[in-house]
């Protein structure tokens, strides 16, 4: 396959590297300040797995790449409506694109401008690190589950699963991907605000039991919400994601690593998104609110 892929940290430079040392024709979008690293010395993955070094082509756009048959955007929410017209020019009537972001409104997004037909559900289970431009350590996990989000994207989803699995990443072909988002977001909304917040790895806050205790409340607050959307999420399947988490190594969350990096932190895309349809369903969800407050006021401090 010719791939672009749109952004390459933790997220994007493992899945996309892994698919470019399988053999797909592979171009990294990258941000301008970052090309000469990766001119200079490519992408690398220190992985528990196994480590790579690849050269792609990068650019700040895919411009001069040319039509691809899929793009992955693995951008940060808050710049993903940026990041949209940076592979404009590779888009042709069969391109798909797959999100492997966080969050259940990136792929309604990515329609809007580009169309549902043209849209592949994912979902990226990993735990890495983006360490500066072109360096990622993977830490844990490593997965991924797609999905079509229309059926006309059902045959270019397995063919990405087959196109996964062969690279050596673990996929999953969903059969509802949109509950799988909730799935993953249930996660999300359990332990990356308060690792975050804990300044502390999942493996810390799972292993100390008022912190266990507050990623469980914030978690079942989901399940309320989601089963009043008629989602069934489940008090199951909060207490699989602690018993997991608990057992799964050290993994540090998108939020913690943007906290010590000093980013903006995905605020709104977890609790802050909980906390707002609570609101909207007349459900109390005062943890979420809580995390969701502490965070944001971490986040206008450095927008200020």
């Amino acid at each position: 396959m010719r791939i672009v892929v749109c952004g390459a940290g933790a997220v994007g430079g493992y899945y996309g590297g892994k698919l470019a040392l399988a053999g797909h024709e592979t171009f990294f979008i990258v941000r301008e300040k970052s090309l000469e690293h990766f001119h200079r010395n490519g992408l690398t993955v220190m992985s528990f797995d196994g480590d790579f070094t690849i050269m792609p082509p990068v650019g700040a756009t895919s411009e001069g790449f040319g039509v691809a048959d899929l793009v992955i955007v693995a951008v940060k929410a808050p710049h993903l409506d940026d990041a949209l017209p940076l592979f404009s020019s590779s888009m042709g009537p069969k391109t798909k694109i797959v999100s492997l972001m966080n969050g259940i409104d990136s792929e309604e997004i990515i329609a809007a401008r580009y169309g549902a037909d043209a849209v592949i559900g994912g979902i990226a289970f990993i735990g890495a690190t983006n360490d500066g431009p072109g360096l990622v350590t993977h830490n844990s996990y490593g997965r991924a589950a797609v999905g079509p989000w229309t059926p006309a994207s059902a045959d270019a989803a397995r063919i990405l699963k087959e196109a996964f699995d062969a690279a050596g990443v673990k996929c999953k072909l969903s059969s509802d991907i949109r509950f799988d988002l909730w799935t993953k977001l249930l996660w999300n909304v359990g332990f990356n605000a308060v690792c975050a917040l804990a300044d502390a790895p999942t493996s810390q806050t799972t292993g100390y039991g008022p912190t266990r205790e507050l990623s469980r409340v914030a978690m079942r607050e989901l399940v309320a919400v989601a089963q009043a959307m008629g989602i069934m999420l489940t008090e199951e399947m909060v207490e699989k994601n602690i018993e997991t988490t608990s057992t799964g190594g050290e993994v540090y969350p998108s939020m913690l690593q943007d906290m010590r990096a000093g980013r903006l932190m995905e605020v709104d895309l977890f609790n802050g998104r909980v906390s707002s349809l609570g609101k909207e369903l007349g459900i109390p969800t005062p943890v979420n609110d809580t995390l969701a407050a502490l965070t944001g006021i971490r986040n206008q401090s450095r927008s200020l």
